[in-house]
C-alpha cells in the first residue's frame, strides 16, 4: 500500500525514518499552563500571551479591520480574533472542515483552503454571518 499522506514525498534516505507529525492538543491550554517565561528571545524582543482558547492553531492572516484570522489541521476551524487593546476575543468562524490551515485575506474577503474545499467569506470583518462562496470547482481539487 502506498506510504500514509504525511509520509509522502520523503526521500529514499528517510524511509526507515520513525518521525511522524506530533498530533496538537484538540483542547485550549489555560494560560497558566503556558510557559511564556521559559522561552528565550534576543535582546530588545519580549514574549508575552497574546491570545489563546483556540486549539490547533496553525496558520493565521490579519483582515483590513485588523482582526486575526487562524486556519487549524486537525480540529478543523477557522477562528476569528478581534483585539479590543488589553483583551481579546475568539470565535469559531467555519467548523467541520478537513484541515482548513489555509487562510488569506484580500480586499475584503477571507478565504479558506481545506483539503477538499475553498471558500470565500465576502465582508466578513463587517459582517459575523455571512455565508460562504463555495469556490471549490473552480480549483478542480483531488480527493487528497
Amino acid at each position: 500500500p502506498p506510504p500514509p499522506a504525511w509520509q509522502q514525498g520523503r526521500g529514499a534516505n528517510m524511509a526507515s525514518s520513525t518521525l511522524a507529525p506530533l498530533a496538537g492538543r484538540m483542547t485550549a491550554t489555560p494560560p497558566s499552563e503556558i510557559p511564556v517565561g521559559k522561552l528565550q528571545v534576543p535582546p530588545g524582543f519580549k514574549v508575552e500571551l497574546w491570545a489563546h482558547g483556540m486549539p490547533g492553531a496553525r496558520a493565521m492572516v490579519r483582515g483590513d479591520k485588523g482582526k486575526i484570522y487562524i486556519g487549524t489541521r486537525g480540529i478543523g476551524r477557522v477562528y476569528e480574533v478581534t483585539d479590543a487593546g488589553a483583551q481579546r476575543t475568539s470565535r469559531v468562524v467555519v467548523d467541520k472542515l478537513v484541515q482548513p490551515a489555509g487562510v488569506a485575506f484580500r480586499n475584503g474577503s477571507l478565504y479558506v483552503m481545506a483539503i477538499d474545499k475553498v471558500l470565500r467569506y465576502d465582508g466578513i470583518a463587517s459582517h459575523s454571518g455571512v455565508a460562504p462562496v463555495d469556490m471549490t470547482a473552480a480549483f478542480k481539487l483531488p480527493k487528497e
